[in-house]
């Protein structure tokens, strides 16, 4: 298939209520890109971790604490951030949330 197509990313999603859930749905996948869809209840986290490759966190709707070196910001709907290669970092939603991850990946990104 040439295209991936969702009319409503936001509309689309269903957020658990239980801060200790969070869901993870796959959006498109390819040889230079995985793109992930992640609901998050209000005090739902995803506790300090690192990816292979390069990231992009947007947030679509709600919005979370992200957490990384010694900085921590606040993201919003149209918030977004790119995450280093190995670069450790943490999040928590304020308020249900829901975020679109683009993971880049591809020779040379994988941060070795």
């Amino acid at each position: 298939m040439s295209h991936s197509y969702f009319d409503d990313l936001v509309a689309s999603a269903t957020v658990p209520t239980s801060p200790s859930e969070h869901t993870v749905e796959r959006i498109h996948t390819d040889t230079r890109v995985n793109v992930v869809r992640i609901t998050l209840p209000a005090g739902g986290t995803l506790a300090d971790h690192k990816a292979r490759n390069p990231v992009i966190v947007q947030v679509l709707s709600g919005s979370l604490r992200f957490r990384v070196e010694d900085e921590e910001l606040t993201l919003r709907p149209g918030g977004w951030i790119h995450v280093a290669a190995r670069q450790p970092h943490a999040l928590e939603a304020r308020e249900p949330t829901v975020l679109l991850i683009t993971m880049l990946k591809g020779p040379g990104l994988d941060g070795d």
